[in-house]
Formats: structure tokens, C-alpha cells, sequence
């Protein structure tokens, strides 16, 4: 029933939109915060710096949070049906990006991948908007910017940087100038951040310590059995949507079968830092963008109604379970 409410009328599919939204905020300031799950949050170069936690901006943070994810779910299918990744009057990349961003609400502090994901969010929309100009220096510089600023709050994403490089031979041809405009533009806030630390005598290494940790004695996965269903839940669609696309194309524009392998590869290696950094905090939060696009499309496309709402039920109940499992009913 809920897929039919996403994919047809546009006022029926944003009225379910804005439901949901409303429910999950209502579940999200429910939670007692006795029962959130509390794990350290890790050290990233702009949190600190920003967002200093404190007890007394709980409510606060919660509700940039909403915010974040809010404009998360709606710039992710905006930009999904400009660049004819998913077809116009589809709503279900949205849903879904809802549905990863409330299942890893654990903590009343700031969340940091958030912000992250935003900044992804646009700078592979500046990848595919680039591969229609012939010198994309502005582009390339900008997808820089954003990939580093992304990195700056969830140091993970910096494994993300050889990817955007491939991306560019994906869409266009090699342009030296244009990689060298992106490389300048992941450098541009460790720049300004390493200046900022010589003058005020802090720690200048830190960006270097931080990107270094990744490779050091990475935390074992920890997160809770109720979890689990959703995790499987998730990457049994995952395969299926890619059996999916290989049986009947990544489409009918070289731009778009381009785009949907880079969301794949993008996928895998996403899932690779959420089992890097699987905690609570974050669960499949990276896998986010790539896959809210991905099993979206591929439900839409799904023919038979009934097996498309059985497919988005289990993603939902798996969702209960973990809800019921915060607020302490199971």
C-alpha cells in the first residue's frame, strides 16, 4: 500500500511524506533519553570545533537533526529526478533515506554524518551537472570542496576521494587541469584549518592523525541483535536490485548507466566504512544516499504491487523492531 502512495500523484505521495516525518519526530522526541544507546562519539576535525556538546543543547541538536535529514530526504530526490536517476514521480528515494536516517537516531547529541551526507549529497550532483561541460574547472573545484568539507565531519568519507577521481574518467574525458581543480579543493579546508592551528598554537597535525586512524585498529562492529534484521533486510534488496539491473540494463543513456554503476560501486564502498565504523551511531547512515536511490529505483520498477509493498513492509517491521527496542518495549 505504501509503495502506490510514493509513485503515483505527486500531492498524495508528498502528503505520505510529510506523515511520516511527522511520526518519526514524534517517536524521535518520545525516546526517553535513559534509553538512548550512548557510544562515544569519535573525534572529527570541524564536530569539535563547531558543535561543542553540551546537556544543555540536547533539544537543540535534536532538532537540527530533523532539520538535516529533513532536507537530506528532499534534496536526495530532487536531485535523483534531475539527473534522471529514478523517473519524476517517484518518492521513494526520499521515504527511504528517512527510513536509514531514524534507524541510527541514537543519541540526543549532534550527528555528524548528517552534515556529511548533505555535502555528499550535492557534490554528486556537481559530478553528473559537470559531465555536460567541457571545462568544468568551478565544478571540479566545488566537488573538492564539498568531498573534503564532507570528510572534515565524517573522516571516513575521505576514502571516498579516489572514487570521485574514477567518477571523472566515468563521465568525461581525461582533463588534467579539472582533477588538479579537485585536488586543490580538497586541500582548501585542511588549509585553512592547518593555518588557523599555526596561529592559535594548536594541534596542526590533527588532520593527519585523524585520516591516519583510519587504517589503525578499527572498531570491532558494535550494535544490537534487534539491528540485524534491518541490516540483512537491506542488503538482501541490495543484491536483488543489482540482479535487477543487470537483467534489465542501468538505462537507456550512457550519462545514466555511468551514473547508476558509480551509485553501485559508491554503495559497496560505503558499506565497507559502515562496518569500519559500525556503531549505533551511524549503522548503515553512509550506505545512505547510494542505497535510498538504488532499492528505491528498483521498487519502483517492480511491476507487480503486492510484491513491492511485501519487500517495503519487512524494511518497515525490521524498523519497529529497532523502534521498540529504544523505547524499552522489548
Amino acid at each position: 500500500m505504501i509503495v502506490g502512495l510514493l509513485k503515483h500523484k505527486i500531492e498524495l505521495s508528498l502528503l505520505t511524506l510529510f506523515s511520516t516525518c511527522v511520526i518519526l519526530s514524534i517517536y524521535y522526541f518520545s525516546v526517553s533519553k535513559s534509553v538512548f544507546v550512548t557510544v562515544s562519539e569519535k573525534e572529527y576535525l570541524f564536530y569539535d570545533l563547531i558543535f561543542k556538546r553540551s546537556e544543555a543543547f540536547s533539544f537543540s541538536y535534536k532538532l537540527i537533526n530533523l532539520c538535516l535529514i529533513f532536507f537530506g530526504a528532499y534534496a536526495i530526490n530532487i536531485i535523483s529526478v534531475k539527473n534522471e536517476l529514478i523517473n519524476k514521480g517517484n518518492f521513494l528515494p526520499a521515504f527511504l533515506y528517512l527510513v536509514f536516517s531514524f534507524s541510527s537516531i541514537t543519541s540526543s547529541e549532534m550527528q555528524p554524518i548528517l552534515i556529511s551526507n548533505l555535502f555528499l549529497i550535492f557534490s554528486f550532483h556537481l559530478i553528473f551537472k559537470s559531465s555536460s561541460n567541457e571545462n568544468a574547472f568551478n565544478d571540479s573545484f566545488n566537488i573538492g570542496l564539498l568531498i573534503s568539507l564532507a570528510s572534515c565531519f565524517f573522516t571516513y568519507y575521505f576514502l571516498l576521494i579516489p572514487l570521485i577521481m574514477i567518477a571523472f574518467l566515468l563521465f568525461k574525458s581525461f582533463n588534467w587541469r579539472e582533477h588538479l581543480c579537485f585536488l586543490v579543493g580538497v586541500f582548501t579546508p585542511i588549509y585553512f584549518y592547518e593555518s588557523i592551528s599555526y596561529l592559535s598554537e594548536n594541534d596542526f597535525a590533527k588532520p593527519f592523525l585523524l585520516f591516519s586512524s583510519l587504517f589503525k585498529h578499527p572498531d570491532k562492529p558494535l550494535f544490537s541483535e534487534y539491528d540485524l534484521p534491518f541490516i540483512f533486510t537491506i542488503i538482501f534488496l541490495t543484491i536483488m536490485a543489482f540482479i535487477y539491473y543487470i537483467n534489465k540494463g542501468f538505462g537507456n543513456k550512457i550519462k545514466i548507466q555511468s551514473a547508476k554503476k558509480l551509485l553501485i560501486w559508491f554503495g559497496l564502498l560505503c558499506f565497507m566504512i559502515s562496518v569500519l565504523d559500525a556503531t549505533s551511531l551511524t549503522l548503515l547512515l553512509p550506505c545512505a544516499i547510494p542505497l535510498s536511490i538504488i532499492i528505491g529505483d528498483y521498487i519502483y520498477e517492480i511491476k507487480r504491487l503486492k510484491i513491492a509493498n511485501t519487500l517495503l513492509s519487512a524494511l518497515i517491521l525490521c524498523l519497529l523492531l529497532i523502534y521498540c527496542h529504544h523505547l524499552n518495549w522489548i
